[in-house]
């Protein structure tokens, strides 16, 4: 869409190279004038057909081409080409073999819709609307994977539990619309400061959770202590801290051990006066 051009997302029998240099502007080559009129097309020849009137490439076994459009309402998905027939009778394309690519391509275009569409709806369930978060569902089921991939491999894990401290008096006092740029940049300070293979989700109102694989308690530490810092800084209303608390996950502790753990140690950061970092 941001280049309106064609490229190659899947094939079958094609060289690498041709995959990887093939950039076809609408108008351009056969699959681009296919782009341009949205029809689908039947060449017997490619060497004789009026309308491209070039040598055929070393790539293709013959002449004969066809290339539909795949279009779902008036959107143009992409393109389906087809060449290098190999029947007994003929290697030249017919009017059949293109009303069938045409059928193909009216079905891959409804498949393609219903996956985005799965894949939104998958993304709507497991994910916070307002910081764009992965929210509790998320969490419950990738904290149950860590633990089980942590006993297998005989790794670390620890967990975050974070709060803002004095969330609902910041909110109170400057209005909702604050509060809810306050929750964006804490998202991304998380999304800052943690790994790849690190998980930030927002388990409720204020609180986040992080979990940490292959992480032990000295290095979570030092991870909690990044984002507190950030923190801190942060160009806010009034100044705010943050509290964590810190969980190592040990052998048959499973996730509401480590859940409770975690929240015991934020317990305690509240306790000591908040903005703290304990771990447990």
């Amino acid at each position: 869409k941001k280049n309106q051009e064609l490229v190659i997302k899947a094939n079958h029998g094609l060289p690498d190279w041709v995959i990887q240099q093939s950039r076809i502007k609408k108008g351009d080559s056969i699959a681009g004038f296919v782009v341009q009129t949205r029809k689908a097309v039947l060449v017997s020849d490619i060497e004789t057909d009026s309308r491209f009137l070039r040598k055929n490439r070393s790539s293709y076994t013959n002449h004969s081409f066809m290339s539909a459009p795949i279009v779902l309402g008036d959107r143009l998905i992409g393109v389906i080409d087809v060449a290098n027939k190999n029947a007994l009778d003929s290697d030249i394309f017919t009017t059949l073999d293109l009303k069938i690519l045409r059928m193909m391509a009216r079905h891959v275009a409804i498949a393609m819709e219903n996956a985005t569409l799965y894949r939104k709806l998958n993304y709507l369930t497991i994910t916070d609307p307002l910081t764009h978060m992965y929210n509790y569902r998320y969490f419950s089921t990738n904290l149950d994977h860590e633990i089980k991939r942590m006993r297998r491999y005989s790794e670390s894990l620890c967990l975050l539990m974070i709060d803002i401290d004095n969330f609902k008096q910041y909110n109170d006092t400057y209005g909702h619309l604050e509060g809810d740029i306050l929750l964006k940049k804490m998202s991304s300070i998380l999304n800052n400061n943690l790994r790849e293979v690190d998980t930030a989700c927002r388990y409720a109102g204020d609180e986040f959770v992080v979990i940490l694989p292959e992480t032990d308690l000295v290095d979570a530490v030092v991870v909690a202590e990044k984002i507190k810092e950030s923190f801190n800084h942060l160009d806010l209303k009034t100044q705010m801290g943050l509290s964590i608390g810190i969980a190592q996950c040990v052998n048959k502790m499973d996730r509401h051990g480590l859940i409770l753990k975690a929240d015991t140690a934020l317990y305690e950061a509240k306790k000591q006066g908040k903005n703290k970092v304990v771990a447990l």
